[in-house]
């Protein structure tokens, strides 16, 4: 799935990044891929769309509902895409306190990032797996601040010590 997602931004972008996924617009990205590779979205999510309603938020709210094949897997493709990137982010720095997963997208899908698909992916490092998960994820209702960027790094925040959790996790 994520290379035929990259194939089909390819056709669009002229590079791809992790941000064309794993963001607010990223989940509007992938609906269209979804749509694209043939799986029909409801009437009803499709109304919605057409009507120029916020597509992640009809997308999530529809994924949350399950009356959507189309959400379905949209979400299910960007919270693997998210988990497995935050994963890869703990493994890069090594947060001892764990990662806190914050910002508007995470803030507004709470639900869905505490079910297994995020967790999983998060936790998904072959040999490393052990190490990836004695760091955990805790996504959080903490928005991001208006000046920051959409992007994944603005998004997950590590936290090194046991001070820093106590901050974080007030939120």
């Amino acid at each position: 799935r994520e290379i035929g997602f990259l194939r089909f931004m390819l056709r669009f972008h002229k590079r791809v990044s992790i941000e064309r996924a794993v963001s607010g617009p990223g989940i509007g990205n992938l609906y269209r891929y979804v749509i694209d590779s043939g799986i029909i979205p409801s009437e009803q999510v499709a109304k919605e769309v057409a009507a120029g309603g916020d597509v992640p938020e009809i997308v999530s709210r529809h994924t949350l509902v399950g009356d959507c094949p189309t959400s379905a897997e949209t979400m299910d493709i960007f919270l693997n895409l998210f988990g497995a990137e935050a994963g890869n982010l703990a493994l890069k720095i090594l947060p001892t306190g764990g990662v806190y997963v914050a910002g508007g997208v995470a803030a507004k899908n709470l639900e869905l990032l505490r079910r297994g698909a995020f967790m999983t992916a998060y936790g998904d490092k072959g040999r490393l797996s052990a190490l990836v998960r004695s760091s955990p994820s805790k996504p959080c209702a903490m928005p991001a601040k208006p000046s920051a960027t959409r992007a994944l790094s603005s998004a997950v925040v590590p936290v090194r010590a046991s001070s820093d959790r106590a901050r974080y996790s007030s939120a």
